[in-house]
């Protein structure tokens, strides 16, 4: 599923990374290097000599998920990651699904690196054994405990957004429209995320700011007179991001009637 590792891509060189690669399935390769031309590309390395030339001799975070799938040579790619790299690591979608009832395994893959999981609440329940009805009952809850099982941060997605440290602390962003309830929108957040997680190598504060950032870019996105999100495309969110990192909006200051932006540092 190439698309979602070039929505990742995207959404994390509008996010201030300094150098994306996407390593995908042979199948993928050319699409993601023409839909994605800033980005480097590499295939699925099927060998750890080949994983440490393609991702850990330069690599400061690693986001593993979007696009996956489930297939054998999935799971052989995503083991091979968890036991080679060891650094700061997102896991997101199908790297999430395929320790489906396996909390304990992916703990010991996890080991004690930075770690940041990000599923939405069916994922969540696969990993969990729970419904998602259960899971989006007690969303406030559960994160908690499987962050603490696995020593590692969870972002549960939804509405709000939980976001849960393995320490026990929590964060809720209440950010976002339904634009982000597009398929593929998780992809984006990864690449918000991971970004910071490769920045900060602080999972929690990644998650947390994250999440918020990629509500407040669907916020940005103009809609209707009405308010309808219809028409709103997730290249629209992306699009949105560079400017969702200023927080230098304010009303102006009575008797002011109007501030010009900044130009060259100076107001």
């Amino acid at each position: 599923m190439a698309g979602a590792a070039i929505l990742a891509a995207r959404a994390a060189l509008r996010s201030g990374v300094g150098m994306v690669k996407l390593v995908v399935s042979h199948e993928s390769l050319p699409a993601v290097q023409e839909a994605e031309p800033h980005a480097l590309a590499a295939v699925w390395p099927d060998t750890d000599k080949a994983f440490e030339h393609d991702v850990k001799s330069w690599a400061d975070a690693v986001v593993i998920g979007p696009g996956l799938g489930r297939q054998t040579p999935s799971e052989e790619v995503l083991e091979r990651a968890l036991r080679c790299w060891t650094g700061p690591t997102l896991l997101d979608a199908d790297a999430i699904t395929l320790f489906e009832g396996r909390v304990s395994a992916l703990s010991d893959r996890l080991g004690a690196r930075p770690a940041l999981l990000t599923p939405h609440a069916a994922e969540f329940g696969r990993l969990a054994g729970r419904t998602v009805d259960s899971v989006l009952a007690e969303r406030f809850d559960v994160g908690r405990e499987m962050s603490i099982a696995l020593r590692a941060t969870v972002l549960l997605k939804g509405t709000p957004t939980v976001i849960s440290s393995a320490d026990g602390q929590r964060l809720v962003s209440a950010t976002g429209t339904p634009a982000l309830a597009t398929a593929g929108s998780g992809d984006v957040l990864s690449g918000i995320a991971g970004t910071l997680l490769a920045q900060l190598g602080d999972p929690f504060i990644a998650g947390a700011i994250g999440a918020w950032v990629h509500g407040r870019a669907a916020e940005r996105v103009p809609s209707t007179p009405e308010g309808s999100v219809r028409g709103i495309a997730l290249d629209d969110v992306v699009a949105e991001l560079r400017d969702a990192w200023r927080f230098d909006e304010r009303p102006t200051r009575y008797p002011v009637l109007a501030e010009l932006p900044s130009l060259g540092g100076a107001r």
